[in-house]
């Protein structure tokens, strides 16, 4: 238990805290013994580390560790629901096929963050069993390029002559580069440098690690090389960080369950009113196409003609914008327990999309991903406007809340909240916002005024376009950095 639990704290972030503090009351509980929740435990590292190899988005996370207490009830295998509620396929969980791809041919490294990438490779190499393995606590380890970032002309004349039809030796380069087939740890970057492969033989020989004797083994180092380790490393990875459950294997359970919601739906909408088949979907944890198919298959539905393809279908049919039940109202009529932050962030994407321009709304959405990949938590409006919360951390961590910054869909703006800060430290003092204030008038396109640091001034979305949203998420990243220092201090 020990061992599965200082893992997931070396992943380097407390997002699936909620599942296992959870699981760990169903075993104090006696609905749980170690064993299982050991697996169950394995499992929650495995999705996180597939997503990241396979470079799913972190969007998201939050809301799906936090709403899994719920659907990881008493009673049976705990482990196998934690299985069966990740393996969903819109969790996004990748499956082996998806995972033999990622190794193979994306970008490792830019993939997560910098030390979750060092973890992987650190799991890697720990599962070729060494009888003398190495203390990573202890050793000062960093990611290198077998194939060197900067090969020489020789490095090129080599790789020309295994490139496909059409694709220079340089593209073959850079398309193999930063895979996971050629990537190692080592102490020794200094002196592997640009070096041919026959130099570099006799530094991973004399390694510590394991996987490095093996790159040792091998006459020569080009594509057929890190393909073939890249499959090998695979293969580990499948053995390390179990796959989720076969979509069709399990397709008769989750069926089940979502046509038992949408039919529970149905039944409560009044004859006047009407819904959509995205709602429902929302609701049964489904997809619109499933909903289409069970009204398709069950023509005494209750209400089924209620139920439109989508808005503009409903616009066709006369539908009145008034009477329209969204997923949340659908919920409260059948007493579900329905994550309205659900709802809501949906209702900002849509506003979104609707009244901004695709560059702008692509910025947001990359400053939100971004947010969320540093730790930071979202709290989604109730109003007409669903604003959106850029939140320090979440209710586990603190309820001192604390944001900076509220983005408003519609009007186009983003908030920064001096007023909400003035009483609040480490920005209760002049000082320390008026330093918030300047790294954000250092970015381009924005002009917070001067004397602004008791009220709450605005910039506009689009000032998020090209670099201004990286840059905005910096002052956010700093922003949080010192809220966190803050909290350190209250015990």
């Amino acid at each position: 238990m020990a061992a599965i639990l200082q893992r997931l704290v070396d992943w380097g972030n407390m997002i699936y805290r909620p599942l296992a503090l959870h699981l760990l009351v169903l075993r104090d509980q006696g609905h749980a013994d170690t064993e299982e929740l050991i697996r169950a435990l394995g499992y929650v590292e495995s999705f996180m580390v597939r997503r990241m190899i396979a470079g799913v988005p972190t969007q998201g996370l939050n809301r799906i560790f936090m709403s899994s207490p719920k659907e990881i009830p008493p009673g049976g295998s705990v482990a196998d629901s934690v299985h069966r509620y990740l393996s969903d396929p819109r969790r996004r969980w990748p499956t082996d096929r998806i995972l033999d791809e990622a190794v193979a041919t994306r970008n490792f490294y830019w993939s997560g963050r910098g030390p979750q990438r060092t973890y992987v490779l650190r799991r890697l190499e720990e599962s070729f069993g060494s009888p003398e393995p190495v203390d990573f606590t202890k050793a000062r380890l960093s990611i290198e390029h077998v194939l060197p970032q900067k090969p020489t002309e020789k490095w090129h004349a080599l790789l020309s002559t295994q490139s496909d039809p059409g694709e220079s030796g340089e593209e073959l380069h850079t398309r193999l580069l930063h895979t996971l087939g050629n990537l190692t740890l080592t102490a020794q970057n200094a002196k592997l440098s640009n070096h041919m492969f026959d130099r570099e033989r006799g530094i991973f020989d004399s390694s510590a690690l394991r996987m490095n004797r093996e790159i040792a083994e091998v006459a020569s180092w080009g594509r057929p090389e890190i393909e073939e380790r890249a499959a090998e490393l695979a293969e580990r990875a499948k053995v390390l960080w179990p796959a989720p459950l076969d979509a069709g294997q399990d397709r008769g359970l989750l069926e089940e369950a979502s046509g038992k919601r949408i039919g529970e739906a149905l039944a409560m909408v009044a004859s006047e009113n009407w819904t959509t088949h995205r709602e429902l979907a929302l609701l049964a944890s489904t997809r619109p196409a499933t909903v289409a198919t069970y009204l398709a298959e069950h023509e005494d539905a209750p209400h089924r003609d209620r139920a439109f393809a989508d808005t503009a279908a409903a616009e066709q049919a006369g539908m009145s914008h008034d009477r329209f039940v969204p997923a949340a109202t659908l919920a409260e009529l059948t007493g579900l327990d329905i994550d309205r932050a659900v709802e809501r962030e949906r209702r900002f994407r849509e506003q979104l999309v609707e009244h901004r321009s695709a560059g702008t709304t692509k910025a947001v959405l990359e400053l939100i991903d971004g947010w969320d990949g540093l730790g930071g938590a979202l709290r989604w409006g109730e109003g007409a406007e669903t604003s959106c919360f850029m939140l320090t951390w979440d209710q586990l961590t603190s309820s001192h809340e604390r944001w900076a910054l509220t983005l408003y869909p519609k009007m186009g703006t983003a908030e920064v909240v001096f007023q909400h800060l003035h009483s609040r430290p480490p920005f209760d003092t002049v000082g320390m916002r008026r330093q918030l204030l300047d790294r954000f008038n250092a970015v381009p396109g924005i002009a917070l005024p001067e004397d602004a640091l008791d009220r709450r001034p605005n910039f506009r979305l689009e000032s998020l376009s090209g670099d201004g949203g990286q840059q905005v998420l910096e002052v956010l990243a700093w922003f949080r950095e010192r809220c966190k220092e803050w909290l350190a201090t209250q015990g």
